[in-house]
């Protein structure tokens, strides 16, 4: 059963790279899924790289509010500091337009 679909399918390439006629549609077609797959992948690393800082910049300030605390807590004090300035956004649910 694999055997047939496979030859099938090795059957339609070979008949869609022969075809030269109207080839710029399939091609573009073909062509734009990794496109969006890339656009994709791109808006998911730059939200991340977002984070990543803020997530550093958080860590930063609450180690220094720990090192400035000479209480034997300094370590509660830092994570206070830490869970108060960071606060990653959770995707909200988009609104649903009332007509």
């Amino acid at each position: 059963m694999l055997e047939i679909i496979f030859s099938a399918s090795l059957r339609l390439t070979a008949r869609f790279l022969r075809q030269c006629r109207g080839s710029a549609v399939p091609t573009f077609a073909i062509a734009l899924v990794p496109m969006v797959a890339l656009v994709g992948a791109a808006a998911d690393y730059s939200r991340a790289n977002n984070v990543r800082s803020q997530m550093q910049g958080a860590l930063d300030a609450a180690v220094l509010a720990g090192a400035r605390d000479d209480t034997a807590s300094w370590t509660e004090t830092a994570k206070n500091t830490f869970s108060a300035l960071f606060q990653p956004k959770a995707s909200r649910p988009r609104r649903r337009a009332s007509y």
